[in-house]
């Protein structure tokens, strides 16, 4: 210790403003890294007494230094002198209290007083209260539990968030077109529409939507927080995934494979589909943010799928792309059986062209050999052109169809 005795508050902690986390310690004289969780980072040059939160009690420590380093900033206190006297500091917040705090600006507000808050339209019929505040770089975004028991995500941007009243603890929101079919809903809405809705209601499918954030413990339903090593974005806390995951486990009275939706996963393929229909049940694990705890993946997930080689905001829309493609192999799922068996990729090939009634428009007219009723020529032509169709837009899959099928047949083909 530097020869001062460490002052305790016993101030709540949902009294003061977070400005900080404690990531690692900094050199041998009891500096540490802190990623800043404020905007305002040069608030740490004016910043002369925060509070450090940690298991043993909440420490009132006075900084001594303060440097700039990439993302982080390097904090020194007149406390400590030694990296043994900060070790156990990781992940620790620092906080302010209000007194502390720089002073708001006219329309400015602490993002920590909207969580709680009401949120209404602009004609005063409540909407639900404000569960979590996700800070994604660009603008901010309400999580809002509707007073029906969905949630919803605000965009604070003008044409959504009219007004923000942190004394009065209320909200003005606009509720624009599309906004309250977000997240579970989103699938739900998605899944309930057409053959798949139809399937649903006939029991052909059973589709079990759990939203992660009811099985948080913590009392605002935060399901994130600030990745360990610093770095942009939030991580999915691992005990809410886990609990959700044992429940539907407990409920579906099984271990079923769970399939993670990631950008670093194996590309997902019709034959997956195929296998995947084949299981009696599946879980899909939509991740957000910068991703989930590895911890919760290691330990519940069986596989790793992505359905594509970009970046989405959300795990919702590979999951609804893979449940459609797997759904419709399910027996009693599609009216015509033979429909599932003749489309692109059942085959190895890309499926053949197909034509409607009028015979002749746009100048251009049907192929006469699906005019002329002879089957086997039908058939024929079908298999040329879903073998030219292949070969010409995907040179892939073709050469995969013909290691499969042998040069032998390939030549026949062609």
């Amino acid at each position: 210790m530097n020869g001062r005795e460490i002052e305790r508050t016993t101030e709540k902690v949902e009294d003061m403003l977070r400005i900080g986390i404690v990531t690692t310690t900094h050199g041998i004289r009891g500096e540490v890294k802190v990623f800043p969780t404020t905007d305002e980072v040069s608030r740490f040059q004016k910043c002369d007494e925060v509070i450090l939160v940690t298991k043993e009690g909440n420490l009132v420590l006075h900084v001594s230094s303060v440097k700039h380093f990439k993302d982080k900033v390097i904090l020194g206190f007149r406390e400590f002198d030694n990296i043994d006297q900060v070790e156990g500091f990781r992940k620790c917040d620092l906080m302010v209290t209000r007194e502390n705090a720089l002073p708001l600006k006219e329309g400015e507000y602490y993002l920590c007083d909207v969580v709680g808050a009401r949120v209404v339209e602009e004609d005063g019929s409540p909407v639900g209260e404000v569960t979590d505040v996700i800070e994604t770089g660009a603008n901010n975004v309400f999580a809002v539990r509707t007073d029906s028991g969905k949630e919803v995500l605000f965009p604070v941007i003008p044409d959504c968030i009219k007004k923000v009243d942190t004394e009065a603890g209320v909200v003005t929101a606009h509720i624009m077109k599309g906004l309250m079919d977000l997240f579970p809903d989103m699938i739900r809405q998605g899944m309930n529409t057409s053959i798949l809705g139809r399937a649903i209601q006939s029991g052909a499918i059973e589709l079990e939507i759990k939203n992660i954030r009811d099985y948080t413990q913590n009392r605002h339903l935060k399901v994130d927080d600030y990745p360990y090593g610093g770095g942009a974005g939030m991580v999915m806390e691992a005990e809410p995934v886990y609990r959700c995951y044992e429940a539907v486990c407990s409920e579906a009275g099984c271990v079923p494979r769970v399939v993670y939706l990631t950008p670093q996963g194996t590309v997902f393929r019709q034959e997956m589909a195929q296998e995947y229909a084949e299981e009696s049940d599946v879980i899909f694990l939509c991740g957000h943010y910068e991703g989930i705890d590895e911890r919760v993946l290691e330990e519940i997930v069986t596989d790793y799928i992505s359905i594509g080689d970009y970046v989405l905001t959300g795990g919702e829309l590979p999951a609804m792309v893979m449940m459609d493609a797997i759904a419709r192999l399910v027996p009693g799922v599609l009216n015509n059986e033979e429909s599932a068996d003749t489309e692109s990729f059942s085959d190895g090939l890309l499926e053949y062209p197909q034509y409607t009634r009028p015979p002749e428009i746009l100048g251009r007219r049907v192929p006469e050999v699906l005019l002329s009723g002879h089957h086997e020529n039908i058939r024929r032509w079908r298999q040329e052109q879903s073998l030219q169709r292949t070969r010409q837009r995907r040179p892939d899959l073709y050469q995969s169809w013909r290691i499969r099928s042998g040069d032998g047949a390939d030549r026949q083909q062609e």
